[in-house]
């Protein structure tokens, strides 16, 4: 089809045009490959990091409430962290293709992104934050 195309236009493409478009394919192709490897990498060593830290946060038992919001920041975090190593795929995967299309969509994790027409407090789910609190006030009381 492509050549086609070609005759059309009156476009003389050379064997050395096509040589060269073939190596430039295989080394995108090659490249795509190596940059999968180390995004593989990359979210491995941040998954075990944040091993790490939710293991310090665990052994932080004389302050339960400063436990509790170092947890919600490491929570808002990771969040973060899907949507960026997301990105990056969506990127390597861009770099790997033949036809240099970038996508008119930005990547998001499933359940990442809100409805804006939805509330997110209308389908009668309870805040965990309320739901937290009432229990560390409770224990205060008990004290």
């Amino acid at each position: 089809m492509s050549r086609l195309i070609d005759f059309i236009n009156e476009v003389e493409i050379t064997d050395d045009d096509k040589k060269k478009e073939k190596k430039d394919h295989t080394t995108r192709k090659q490249s795509k490959i190596v940059l999968k490897k180390e995004l593989a990498k990359l979210d491995d060593h941040m998954d075990s990091f944040v091993e790490m830290i939710e293991n310090e946060i665990d052994k932080i038992e004389d302050n339960p409430s400063f436990q509790y919001k170092i947890g919600l920041m490491l929570a808002n975090m990771e969040k973060e962290q899907g949507e960026y190593v997301l990105a990056l795929r969506q990127i390597v995967q861009t770099i790997g293709k033949k036809a240099s299309i970038i996508p008119q969509t930005r990547a998001h994790a499933k359940g990442m992104v809100p409805d804006p027409l939805e509330d997110p407090m209308e389908d009668d789910q309870e805040d965990v934050r309320d739901v937290v609190d009432t229990e560390q006030d409770k224990k205060k009381e008990e004290k």
